[in-house]
Parts: structure tokens; sequence; C-alpha cells
């Protein structure tokens, strides 16, 4: 499904490629309208391009209402603009195999066909801008089963390009003209006749258009049947149709060969499969049958009860009468019809039988790279080609490095090299794209990688060069979940997969901000750890970028300023126009408002209103009235926050707070009584208790990045109590969450690290409860040179007490701890729990909400940091 912030991303540029007229500056300057269409353009293409099929299906459509839109209106500069677009867009989906799911959701919504402002053969030749658009074009309404108008318009297109440009065709897509020799094969049609012409002119060896070779192979071929023969009349066919008996002297089966008027690759790959395939089982041909077939005089007794191939009578013969053709050569052509590979068996026979033909490993280049005629034989071989390691080898073709270098994942790279190869899943990929029953059987192949070899299989799928492919995109986006929501190998997965497709990155952001808009604090976490933050936010919709945008800020990663300033020079009066929905949106109403989403800082929506305000002036009448409902808002929210102090909470209760933290870490209260504090300040029916409660957490979580520069004493105390929160369930849904990840983070540093002990600290506090969390347990147990430096916890968590406690505990999971698959939840920061302050604030410049609290110093304005610094002064 498209996520909604992206679907309105789409209709939002869409909506801005048409008022391209307007310039950021309120002037009428037609370089920068231009400047401001194409980068509408470019962000529209680079959008659906993260988002894949459905996105691309979903722009499809709504470029069709518009473009229909301005017909109507008689508007000829967007007509101008649009078309242009419409044909970009069918230029970069005709080859892709959902093209035909977006022309036939569009004659599904009445936007082109019967009864529709555009007919098929309008669309066709107004915007398919040449031959092979034109041709991919028709053969995309031809596979449209349940309209018959669409499916005559096609066929009647193809004949039309057929005929006119038919001297082009070598700029025709190979798969396309596949298709094409496919829907005429029964028709005694010129058109299949000249197009076979015209391709026998070409070098179908090329890897593209090898595919063709058998089909026009077969055309032009004229083998005369002999008497008594199978119409198959070629040389595997006369075999399997006389049984065993044809091979049973090297005399008799060269009289089989001189039956064959030429024996090429393909006859001779025909041979070995059926060697294998039929190595057993056939029928028992009476000898006089094969007699009469060969016309010899030759003694036939002795093969009456052969029930098996002479293999060394068939390779010994073969070897003297294919030359000059090698056995090399033919390892290059078994994509003939009946090629499969029914069994395990059969498959360690085949690639036996082909090693000892030519003294070398199976080439895997023969099977992979590009997608058969025969893609059912193709993807039979591929099938037991990954599970069978041991007999095939794919380390030659394996490009891409192991994600980890671990002694146990060199091993298993070294076993299972296939999944780190592009050209193995790609094919794999393309294989998906045929057909219904291919699709579910990669599905089935991809199944066992996916589960022990997930790093492999996200980071070489995200490495494919047609990464936009169905599958690769599906099974990118549920392997990469639990590295971003947090998993000990997430910093060096991700920054692989970036490296590979970065969109793939910001789209699993995305995903995770659809669900629940606080997880753009990890998503902040992700770009800081990769220092990828710049780059994510060019390439993210608004709605995401500016509230990312803005979160940077806070934490002083961004100076949102300058940025605001350089991305509307980039981004155009767009930008401005997104910005305002972005301020509208975070001040709403309490009543309208979404109960989880991140507010705004004092600072941040003061530097967005002195953006606005610069712009004013070119706003139209539209959005002057959304400005002024935006003041009007933020104006209501003053008296409920005036007596808020930066951090979101009343200053007496920052006061109290500090003090409780200052009595922790000055030792005049223990980690027990503070825990007896906690716990009765978070069930207090008092609701200032409560807000103390709140407040406290907030600052403890808060202050995590800055954990490593504490005083190991005080870093001590703060262990036992993070530890302690969770040990007495003063931590629940998302709060422990982010408390698990930190340990988690903690523990996946260098052992000898002030972090690893304050993460072993911690988890030593909660250690009888981790059997609530297997999910985190697995996870922990993960960490590399985690049984070196935690023997301890391993012994715990390998114990068959432990064990037993995971199994009962069941589905009965907490919801806090891990979710419906099974996987640990998105995790992130908790979400900050004060709106901004008030307007009179903001405009005033008030004071700084979020000061950095790296260095322990008592003007800290985070109360854990103060008490923490005092303790240590």
């Amino acid at each position: 499904m498209l996520p909604p912030s992206v679907a309105a991303h789409v209709d939002f540029q869409l909506h801005s490629l048409q008022s391209f007229t307007v310039d950021i500056s309120g002037g009428d300057d037609s370089e920068a309208a231009a400047r401001n269409a194409n980068a509408a353009s470019a962000e529209l293409f680079s959008m659906c391009e993260s988002h894949g099929t459905e996105a691309h299906i979903f722009l499809f459509c709504r470029l069709l209402e518009a473009l229909i839109a301005v017909k109507a209106e008689k508007n000829e500069e967007k007509y101008k603009i649009l078309s242009k677009f419409f044909v970009a867009l069918i230029n970069l989906l005709h080859l892709r195999p959902y093209f035909e799911v977006a022309l036939a959701a569009a004659a599904e919504k009445k936007l082109m066909g019967l009864n529709a402002m555009f007919s098929f053969e309008e669309v066709g030749e107004r915007f398919c801008a040449s031959a092979p658009q034109k041709l991919a074009f028709g053969m995309a309404l031809v596979n449209m089963e349940n309209n018959a108008k669409a499916i005559l318009c096609g066929k009647e297109l193809i004949a039309k390009i057929l005929t006119k440009d038919l001297q082009k065709v070598e700029s025709f897509p190979p798969a396309i003209v596949h298709k094409v020799l496919k829907l005429f094969s029964r028709d005694s049609n010129p058109l299949r006749t000249n197009l076979i012409a015209a391709l026998s002119k070409l070098d179908l060896t090329r890897r593209d258009w090898s595919l063709l070779q058998p089909i026009v192979l077969e055309s032009q071929s004229g083998v005369p049947s002999a008497e008594g023969m199978h119409s198959r009349a070629h040389l595997a066919g006369i075999m399997e149709e006389n049984g065993y008996a044809c091979a049973a002297s090297s005399a008799i089966f060269r009289k089989i060969l001189d039956l064959i008027p030429k024996l090429d690759r393909r006859s001779v790959a025909e041979v070995l499969g059926l060697i294998c395939s039929k190595g057993t089982g056939l029928e028992t041909k009476k000898p006089e049958g094969l007699a009469v077939l060969l016309g010899s005089s030759l003694s036939l007794e002795e093969t009456t009860y052969i029930s098996t191939w002479n293999q060394k009578v068939v390779i010994e013969t073969l070897s003297e009468a294919m030359a000059p053709l090698t056995w090399k050569d033919i390892m290059y052509s078994f994509d003939y019809p009946k090629f499969h590979i029914a069994s395990e068996e059969m498959f360690e026979k085949f690639v036996r039988l082909c090693r000892d033909l030519t003294g070398e490993q199976f080439p895997v280049d023969a099977i992979c790279g590009r997608v058969w005629s025969n893609s059912r034989g193709q993807l039979s071989f591929l099938k037991y080609a990954v599970s069978c390691p041991e007999v095939l080898s794919f380390k030659r073709v394996s490009d891409v490095p192991p994600v980890l270098d671990s002694l146990e994942e060199k091993a298993a790279v070294e076993k299972n090299a296939c999944w780190l190869s592009t050209q193995l899943l790609d094919t794999l990929y393309e294989l998906a794209d045929t057909s219904t029953e291919n699709f579910k059987e990669v599905l089935n192949i991809l199944e066992f990688p996916k589960q022990h070899f997930p790093e492999h299989v996200l980071v070489t799928s995200a490495s494919c060069p047609a990464s936009w492919r169905q599958v690769n995109r599906e099974t990118v986006d549920f392997l990469i979940k639990p590295y971003i929501a947090g998993h000990p190998n997430s910093n060096k997965v991700l920054e692989r997969v970036w490296l590979a497709a970065n969109d793939a990155v910001v789209r699993a952001m995305l995903e995770g901000y659809t669900r629940d808009p606080t997880s753009i604090t990890r998503a902040l976490d992700i770009c800081q750890e990769l220092k990828i933050l710049v780059p994510v936010l060019k390439l993210s919709p608004f709605a995401f970028m500016l509230d990312l945008a803005a979160l940077a800020a806070r934490r002083e990663y961004l100076n949102l300023e300058k940025w605001l300033g350089e991305t509307v020079q980039e981004r155009g009066h767009v930008f401005i126009a997104a910005c305002l929905d972005f301020m509208d949106e975070k001040f709403r109403p309490s009543d309208r408002r979404s109960s989880n989403q991140i507010y705004l800082s004092p600072e941040s929506a003061q530097i967005f209103l002195r953006f606005l305000v610069k712009y004013q002036e070119a706003f139209g009448e539209a959005q002057q009235i959304q400005f002024k409902r935006i003041i009007a808002q933020m104006s209501a929210m003053q008296p409920a926050q005036a007596a808020r102090s930066a951090s979101g909470f009343a200053p007496d209760v920052e006061d109290e707070a500090n003090a409780n933290f200052q009595n922790i870490y000055g030792g005049q209260q223990s980690i027990r009584d503070a825990v007896s504090m906690l716990t009765n300040l978070k069930n207090s029916t008092n609701e200032r208790e409560n807000e103390i409660f709140a407040c406290m957490m907030h600052n403890l979580f808060d202050e995590y990045r800055f954990f490593p520069q504490y005083p190991d004493k005080e870093l001590l105390i703060t262990a036992k109590l993070f530890g302690e929160l969770v040990q007495n369930q003063l931590v629940s849904s998302v709060t422990l969450s982010i408390a698990l990840r930190y340990i988690l983070d903690a523990l996946s540093k260098p052992p000898a690290s002030k972090m690893f002990t304050f993460g072993k600290n911690a988890l030593e506090q909660f250690m009888t409860r981790l059997h609530e969390w297997p999910k985190f347990c697995s996870h922990l147990l993960m960490i590399p040179n985690i049984r070196n430096s935690f023997p301890s916890l391993v012994q715990y968590l390998e114990s068959p007490a432990v064990n037993l406690r995971q199994l009962n505990r069941g589905t009965e999971l907490a919801a806090d701890s891990l979710n419906a698959a099974g996987q640990m939840p998105d995790i992130g920061i908790a979400p900050d729990s004060y709106m901004g302050q008030t307007v009179h604030n903001i405009m005033q410049g008030g004071n700084s909400a979020f000061e950095p609290h790296g260095s322990m110093k008592q003007a800290s304005t985070n109360s854990a940091a103060a008490a923490a610094a005092a303790a240590a002064a």
C-alpha cells in the first residue's frame, strides 16, 4: 500500500507543476518558472522511483486525471507542460513489467479507452514518443484480458509498427519482440514472417537478444520427419521416441545421427537434458521399429532388455560428430522448451555430467544474467543450485563483499556465496516478473536465505542493477525493518544499503514515520550515525523532511535558518507552500491534532515563522488565509503554554525533578529508595506528581547520548537506575523499547569502553525479566564477541530454565516489547511531551528550549545532567 504521505506528496507536486508560472519572488520570470517546473518533475520521478510499482501507477493515473482537467479547461500552457511530463513517464515505464497494470488501472478509472477523454489510440500516438514505446504500449494493451477494445487497439498498433518501422527492429526491446512473436505464434501472419526475416539478420548471440534465437532458428528450420517417427523431428525427440536402444552401440547411434540434417548446440544440449531426466523409466521398444527407422541390417536383438542410456556411447559419438562445436559451447544452450530439473538427484547428475564433459565447473553465467525463453526450466535449475552449494559454487560471481567480518560470517559466506551475487538475485527477481507461478516459486526460494542470511540478501538486493523490480523492492523493504528499528548490526548493514540504494533507507524511514510519527527520532539517530542527514533531507517528501529538519535543529545538528534559505532556492515556491502546510499541521487545534506527533520546539517555530514572513508578499489569496489561520492557532495556544519551561515542563516541576536527581547522585537517596519514589510518582492520582515522573524520565533518556562523558561513579549510578526502571516496570511501550535499544547499543560498543560497562551494569538489574523478550535475547546473542565479554549473560540466556520460560511465554509476549511480526518494535527516543512555547515567546525569540548537555556542567538545563555534574564536582 502506498504511504499516504507519498500520495499526498505526489498530488502536491502535480499541483505545483501546473502552477509553474508563479515565481518564489512573486514575479513572472520565465527562467525561474522553468526551474520550478523542472524541480517539481525531478522530485516526482525521484519519489516514485523510491516507492516503486504503486507510486508509479498512482502517478500515472493522477497525471492522466490532470491532463483531462486541463484539456477540458482548454489551458494550452498547462497541457503542454503536463504532456511533456507524461511522455517522460511513459518512456520510464514502458519496459517495466507493471506498465500494463498502470494502463489497466487507468482504463478501470475511465481515464482512457472507451468513453474516456483519451482513447487508447490517442494515448499511443500522442504520448508514446518512439516506435519501441508504441510497441510496448500495444503489447501492454493486448495483455489487458478483460478489455476487448484494448486488445483490438493493441494488435492494430503492433501491426502498424511492424509494417511501418520494421527496419528499426534492432531498436525494439527484445523482451517485447519475444512477446510479439508469441502473440502471432499460431497465425500464418505475414507480420510474423517479416519480423522473423528481419531478426535473422541480427546477431542473436548477444545477451539481450539470445532469448529470440531458438524461435528464429525453429521458424527457419525445415527438418523432414522420418517414417514412423514422432512429430518432434530432432535428435532428443528421436531418442525419446525409440528408447534406450538408440544408444545400444556406437554404430546404432551413428545411424541415428545420420537422420539429423545439422547437429547444432541446441540438439546436443537436448540430448544431455534427456540423459539426465529420462535415465530410467522409458517404455521398452521392440527392436523391429528401430530397424525400420534406420533402414539398417544391424543386429538389434541385444537391445531388447536395455533399461537405461549407454552414456559412454552417446558422449563419445557426439564428441566426434559435433565438431567444431565444443562441450563448453553446449553449456550455454540449455534454454529449450523441455529443459527441467525435477529433483536434487537429477540436478547433481546434470552438473556432474557437465563438469566431466568440460573439465570445469558448470558456468554460472549460463544460467544467470538473462531470463530464458523457458523461464520455468531456468527456475527449476536455480532452485536446486542455491540449495546445493557443495555441488555448484557461486563464489566466482559473488560481487558483493560480506557485511560482517567475523569468522562465523566468513564460513557462512564460503558456503552460501550465492546470496552475495547480484547476478543471481537480479535474475531471480526478473524471473518473478514473468508469471504468477514464477513469482510464487521465487518467493519460496528466498524464504530460507531471508531467515538465515538476511544481511546478505538485503545488501545484495539493494546492490542489484534493477532494484526497482517488485520482489526485489518487497524483499529489501521487509529485511531492512529490524535494522531501522534497532539491531546490533544496524550501523554496518544500513551503511552498506545506503551506499548501494539510498532510497531504500529513506523509504524504510518514511514507512515507519507513516505508521508512527515519533519514529522520526530513530530516523535522526540513523542519520547522525551514518552522517547522511543532508542527503536524506533532499530525498524525502516534504512532511517528513521538515519534521526531520526541525528535530535535527533542536539537537543542534542542523542550522535550520540556513537550511530553509538554501532549500527554497533549490525547490522554489513549492517549498514555501510545503512549509505553510507543515506549520498548519503542527498548530492545529488539539481536537484535530494527532496524539503522537512530534511538536516543534519554540526556536524552530520562531525560525519557520520568520522564514514565512520573509516570503509573505508572494503568497496567493489562499496562502494568505492559511498563514493568518496559523498565526491565530499559535496565538490560541499561548495561555496554556505560558507557564511552561523550555523543556516543556513547569519550572516548579523541573526544580523538583532536579532536586530528586541531586539526592540520587549525591548519595542521599539509594537506588532502591529512588525506585520506590518513582513508583509512587508514577502511580499517584496527583497530576503534578505524574508530571514530575514524566520530567525525570524525559531528562534521563534525553541525556543518553552524553553518557560516555559521565564520570565512572555517576555512570554506574545511572546504569543501575536505568536497569531498575526496566526491572520494576516503570517504563513500558515506546519508552521500554527505547531503553532496550539503548542497552543493545551500549553492549555493542568495545568491551573496554565506558558505554559497554554501562550496558552491562544496566542489564544485570533486570536479567530475571529477559525471558519476556525472546527477540531481544536473540539480538543480545548476535552482538559480536558477547560470549567473551559477558559470559554470564550468555550462560544465563542459553540455560534450559530461560528457554523453557521463553517457550511458555509463547504468544503472550508483551505488546510493548515485541510486535506482531516477532521483531523488535520500531524504537526511537520518546516523543517530546510538550507543545511549543507561546507565539509571543516564539516571535520574541524566547529562551533556548534544548541546550546541549555535552559537557557535565552545572549550567546544564537538564536536571539529570545537572545533578550528576554536581555530584561529580
